[in-house]
């Protein structure tokens, strides 16, 4: 489209089907070919079934106006789907671990942002008279400020008064052992290598060659099949002259011993 050139256009496509669980891209015909196609938005379409067996696809507009097309004028790929016109999407079904992904990254964020020491409790001991709680809370502000730059600061307390924490340290919560095992649980439905993404101690035993050969087949290629697919069947139909295949062999290549 005028708008997109040829990378960035199959990108969003791919963005939006691994991570939305579909993709779509309403395609403009001139002298029977396709002239232009325009990625659409997941969540602002809805395939519906004819009576004929055949497809048709509801866009709707940020106004909520809907237009529907069939499916020769609609390029779409469904990684996976139960009843083959829904989407399944991967942070769908991830939601949960994404979400304590999240949660360990927010809490790491709050504890060094805001805190200097870890929660706990002002004690009196017996025989000591307490002050008012207005009081122990306007010292525990004065006293114990938050902020990183505050941490590990020494505090004297009052009379009578003493610090006692409460709750897990990170240590014993094992803070690093589940952000670290988290970004691991989150590579396994994309088929990420561990290497790949940066994740410590997680090497690859072979060499470097090695690994973007089982990138290439194992992680890569699935998607290039769906996408030729769908690419044969909604730009080049009833063809037999013409097919699409993405031309992978370089990656492929083995070590330079084995050439």
């Amino acid at each position: 489209n005028p708008w997109q050139d040829s990378f960035a256009f199959w990108e969003m496509l791919c963005g939006h089907a691994v991570l939305r669980g579909a993709c779509f891209a309403r395609l403009y015909f001139k002298g029977g070919f396709v002239s232009m196609a325009v990625p659409q938005h997941p969540d602002r379409v809805t395939i519906k079934r004819g009576a004929s067996g055949r497809l048709y696809f509801t866009i709707r507009d940020a106004y909520g106006a809907g237009d529907t097309v069939p499916q020769e004028e609609m390029f779409w790929l469904l990684p996976f789907s139960q009843d083959g016109l829904t989407p399944c999407s991967i942070v769908g079904y991830m939601r949960d671990g994404m979400g304590l992904g999240l949660a360990t990254e927010q809490y790491g964020a709050q504890l060094f942002r805001d805190k200097a020491m870890p929660g706990g409790i002002i004690e009196r001991e017996l025989g000591v008279g307490a002050p008012d709680i207005e009081t122990i809370k306007k010292w525990r502000t004065d006293a114990i400020p938050a902020g990183l730059s505050n941490a590990h600061g020494t505090v004297v307390l009052p009379p009578g008064l003493s610090w006692k924490q409460v709750g897990l340290s990170n240590e014993d919560s094992q803070f690093l052992e589940t952000r670290n095992f988290q970004a691991i649980d989150l590579c396994r439905p994309f088929r990420m290598p561990l290497s790949m993404v940066g994740i410590p101690n997680h090497q690859p035993r072979a060499n470097v060659e090695q690994e973007a050969i089982n990138f290439t087949v194992h992680t890569m290629r699935p998607w290039l099949v769906r996408f030729e697919k769908a690419i044969l069947r909604s730009f080049i139909p009833d063809s037999e002259e013409y097919f699409a295949e993405f031309l992978v062999d370089a990656l492929l290549r083995g070590d330079k011993l084995t050439r």
